[in-house]
């Protein structure tokens, strides 16, 4: 097991959410397995492992990499989709500790300048989120 840090893309590097300006969200920071607990289980049968070798390149040569995201109902609290469960798996066996993950908000909230304390701070209690 290794000890690196999440490389994190910018806006620009990003390739699934290269025009993320119109999306409702906060990038939060948490541990890969918070991450899994929240999202549908990666059943050993949904592996993919040309997914899981690509981002253990990525990540062993610290390229750019895409934040994780999970689709909260933000009334609810309750998570209703996500992707990076491989990217998660391989954090964990990398030894990274914590990771970038877009908390989308759908069109409850308005863009993020315009959020009060409040709906930071709701954003970021992912401990009150409940698993997909």
């Amino acid at each position: 097991m290794e000890d690196l840090d999440y490389p994190l893309a910018s806006r620009d590097e990003r390739q699934t959410y290269a025009g993320d300006d119109g999306w409702k969200g906060k990038i939060v920071w948490m541990t890969p397995q918070k991450f899994l607990s929240l999202a549908a289980p990666l059943h050993d049968s949904m592996i993919k492992p040309d997914s899981m070798e690509k981002m253990r390149k990525r990540l062993g040569e610290n390229l750019p990499t895409d934040p994780l995201t999970l689709r909260v109902d933000m009334e609810s609290k309750k998570v209703t989709g996500h992707e990076g469960r491989h990217r998660a798996k391989v954090a964990i066996e990398k030894g990274i500790e914590s990771v970038p993950v877009f908390i989308f908000t759908g069109s409850l909230y308005t863009r993020t300048p315009k959020w009060t304390d409040d709906q930071h701070r709701d954003v970021e209690d992912v401990g009150n989120f409940k698993p997909e």
